[in-house]
């Protein structure tokens, strides 16, 4: 027996949107992280003494990624940190294949090193809003 797969309208607009935002964040934040990294050692430019200070141009963008994740896990009760994890993978697997052409590099682990804030910021997220929609109906 063949099942049917039936996809709601509201979430392939929910996943297409979230896919371009996060592809316009990663983007931006990308660049600056290689822009970050790049001016290292220079006259005026940042000291990177140890791992965490690599992640000092993301942490405002990371944060701002993880807004629609949040919004989507109090509003849809069906969305689950498993479907925006595909799409936040993609989104980054997009932008960082377009850097790696760009700065003609094979070096994957130049555009994966970034992304680990951008994961920890998109679970706090849904699990804030998780919660707040838990504690929401509890308390009506």
């Amino acid at each position: 027996m063949v099942e049917e797969i039936v996809i709601e309208r509201r979430r392939v607009f929910q996943y297409v949107g979230l896919f371009l935002f996060l592809v316009f964040i990663y983007a931006v934040a990308l660049s600056r992280y290689l822009d970050f990294v790049s001016a290292d050692g220079k006259v005026g430019g940042p000291v990177i003494n140890t791992p965490l200070d690599l992640y000092r141009p993301l942490v405002g963008l990371s944060i701002l990624s993880a807004l629609p994740i949040s919004v989507l896990a109090y509003s849809a009760k069906n969305w689950r940190s498993s479907a925006a994890a595909p799409v936040c993978l993609a989104a980054w697997a997009v932008v960082g294949a377009a850097f790696m052409h760009r700065y003609h590099t094979n070096c994957v682990f130049l555009v994966a090193f970034p992304f680990l804030p951008f994961v920890a910021s998109a679970t706090a997220a849904h699990a804030a809003g998780c919660a707040a929609r838990f504690l929401l109906e509890k308390f009506r």
